[in-house]
């Protein structure tokens, strides 16, 4: 009997194929198709007498799997380990990449012959591109052997990536050539392109492909496999539950006024509908807790595209195109302007236009391993741990009004409504420890990037961004376990901030026993009626112009931290600028110095930078620098007292 060796595979491009996504059910199909993937190439394994060890060989990663409370997502991580034969090892590593290869081009095909085969005729070459970019899309690399760090080595010997190809380029993924073939210099080919797309267009609908997209194959496969997927993939896909960022940030007013207000809802509804047409209802399966539980009693409100509740979306012709009479545009705005202006005398407040993207990933998981094989568990106790988590998330996550993009192994991708997405990572956070702990298995963390972001940002600058935050920022930065937050607002990036879980729920930051983090308690404070006044006045707009003041460089990059003048009591002169724009109380109360001076010192916490130190032979501990300032924890506080006072009293988009 030969040796067993360790195996090991990888499929990419990971982040650009899911990355470069235009709609919300671009992101889902793109991850649930490479988790597909994945899952072909782990099927071999057993095929060659091997044993898988990470992910874990149990019924939770035979396929990519629907949820209980969701839509289907994606459980297989795109990365195995095996233990196999060693003269199995070669043969294992060419069927894997067969498998894959066999599943996307079966995939492809499909699509091809249901969607596009009818209509290239009309293109140029439109058959020769598809096969190109089809033919040569994943990259695959697999190991085998006892090394440490093998397959990283063997990862450095790929060919250069594809350069960026001619012609015009696809409008999701722009390296690539859109299929039409045409030129658009060319008055003649122009037309001829915008024919062919019309055509695809006319045979698709409008739901599947919009006025202005032109794509290449892999775009069109990521867009329309689920159609097909009882057929190429042996299992049906619902490609219908995935809401809108618009959806997503709207979500808490719609299902406030869906349960205020439900008459004035499903007028609304009703006229948006006459008006649009069946297209509207663009939402008819959008997976939002708070908001199917009132479907009932409102009609079609709750199914409308999220642009009919935003006032800027549905001013824009090209973002929300009517198929009916579009004269009737302002017939909307002043249907839409009266449901909001009743909503407010509700106290129901406005629809925000943030939503929230949640990426985590589980910290030092070779330690994690190599403390199990020390204790005699081996491997298997990780996977099992890891499986319980991953399990554990879609729940959690609709819990909080958010959608499972992918849940598999220490990875998680989500997307929530802006209200209850911390809550949602700090839950996950502790679901993941305790999986860990119910396996014996010590020090297992996860850490997170929380991106609140303007609903029409890219995905690709979102998820980006999610991406530096988590490695660069969490974990190298800050030390692991800890949390990373953005806030993406219309105008771009406003704020970096970052600290230990440690340090945002360590209770003696709190002063506010219900709040389960600091954010939480400055949020409750600067958001409370007794503050409203002064929330909305300059102290936030002044307080980047102190900060920089009172350090040594200004604090114009989000994310930068500067030296603190020594010798200063920073809460006191915090203090005296915030009572200074206080008003007095309609009781005649004057502004209280001491109250002040507490919350300011609790504002302190978030603007000094704290880090996770410690590890090998040394016990973890937060550190916070206190000769270290910055604006950005501030500048988050603001941003979600604004939208809390948004959502209870109403204010501008």
């Amino acid at each position: 009997m030969s040796d067993l060796l360790e195996f090991h595979f990888t499929l990419g491009p990971v982040q650009g194929f899911v990355a470069q996504s235009r709609r919300t059910r671009d992101l889902w199909a793109s991850s649930y198709l490479l988790s597909y993937l994945a899952q072909k190439a782990i099927d071999e394994v057993a095929k060659v007498g091997g044993t898988l060890v990470l992910p874990a060989p149990s019924d939770t990663v035979e396929s990519p799997k629907a949820s209980h409370v969701g839509p289907a997502h994606g459980t297989v991580p795109n990365r195995f380990m095996a233990r196999v034969p060693e003269d199995h090892a070669e043969a294992l590593g060419e069927a894997c990449v067969n498998a894959v290869n066999q599943a996307w081009q079966n995939i492809a095909e499909g699509v091809w012959q249901h969607f596009v085969a009818k209509v290239a005729p009309k293109g140029h070459d439109t058959r020769k591109i598809w096969k190109r970019q089809v033919d040569h899309y994943w990259e695959m690399a697999w190991a085998a052997g006892d090394e440490p760090g093998l397959l990283d080595r063997r990862k450095n010997w790929r060919s250069p990536a594809m350069s960026v190809e001619p012609g015009e380029h696809c409008m999701m993924m722009a390296q690539f050539q859109e299929l039409s073939g045409f030129e658009r210099q060319r008055y003649k080919e122009r037309r001829s392109r915008d024919a062919f797309w019309e055509a695809m267009r006319e045979s698709l609908g409008a739901l599947d492909l919009a006025k202005d997209e032109r794509l290449c194959a892999i775009a069109l496969i990521k867009r329309l496999y689920p159609k097909i997927a009882h057929e190429v993939m042996g299992h049906a896909l619902d490609a219908q539950s995935w809401p809108s960022t618009a959806y997503l940030a709207a979500a808490p007013w719609i299902a406030r006024v869906a349960r205020t207000l439900p008459d004035d809802a499903k007028r609304y509804g009703d006229l948006v509908y006459e008006v649009g047409g069946k297209g509207v209802c663009g939402e008819r399966d959008a997976a939002i807790k708070s908001v199917r539980q009132h479907r009932k009693e409102t009609g079609r409100f709750t199914t409308l595209d999220g642009n009919f509740f935003l006032e800027n979306a549905l001013s824009n012709e090209n973002a929300t195109p009517l198929s009916a009479d579009t004269t009737r545009r302002d017939e909307l705005l002043e249907g839409l302007a009266r449901l909001r202006k009743k909503a407010r005398e509700k106290g129901l407040g406005e629809p925000s236009t943030h939503y929230a993207l949640l990426l985590m990933d589980g910290d030092s998981m070779g330690k994690l391993l190599d403390q199990a094989r020390t204790k005699g568990k081996g491997e298997e106790t990780v996977s099992r741990a890891l499986t319980t988590f991953a399990d554990g998330v879609p729940s959690i996550v609709h819990k909080h009004d958010g959608v499972t993009v992918y849940a598999g192994g220490d990875d998680v991708l989500a997307m929530l409504t802006l209200e209850r997405a911390l809550e949602c990572a700090d839950k996950l956070s502790a679901s993941y420890k305790k999986a860990f702990d119910d396996e014996s298995i010590d020090g297992a963390t996860l850490s997170g990037a929380l991106i609140y972001t303007y609903y029409a940002t890219p995905f690709r600058t979102v998820l980006a961004t999610a991406h530096h935050l988590l490695d660069d920022v969490a974990k190298d930065a800050t030390g692991r376990d800890s949390l990373a937050i953005a806030v993406y607002k219309h105008s771009g990036l406003g704020a970096v901030w970052s600290a230990p879980w440690g340090h945002i729920r360590n209770p003696n930051n709190a002063t506010i026993p219900n709040n389960s983090t600091i954010l939480d308690d400055l949020v409750a404070a600067f958001e409370g009626d007794d503050t409203r006044g002064e929330f909305s006045s300059s102290f936030f707009y002044r307080l980047r112009e102190r900060f920089g003041l009172l350090c040594d460089r200004p604090l114009h990059a989000p994310g930068t931290y500067g030296e603190l003048v020594e010798g200063l009591d920073f809460a006191k002169v915090l203090a005296a600028d915030f009572v200074k724009g206080k008003k007095t109380t309609a009781e005649g109360k004057a502004p209280d110095i001491e109250e002040a001076e507490d919350l300011m010192k609790l504002l302190l916490k978030v603007s000094q930078r704290t880090r996770r130190i410690g590890g090998d032979n040394t016990p973890y501990e937060v550190e916070t620098n206190p000769k270290t300032l910055g604006i950005d924890g501030a500048m988050v506080v603001r941003f979600l007292a604004g939208e809390g006072i948004k959502a209870r009293e109403g204010g501008q988009q």
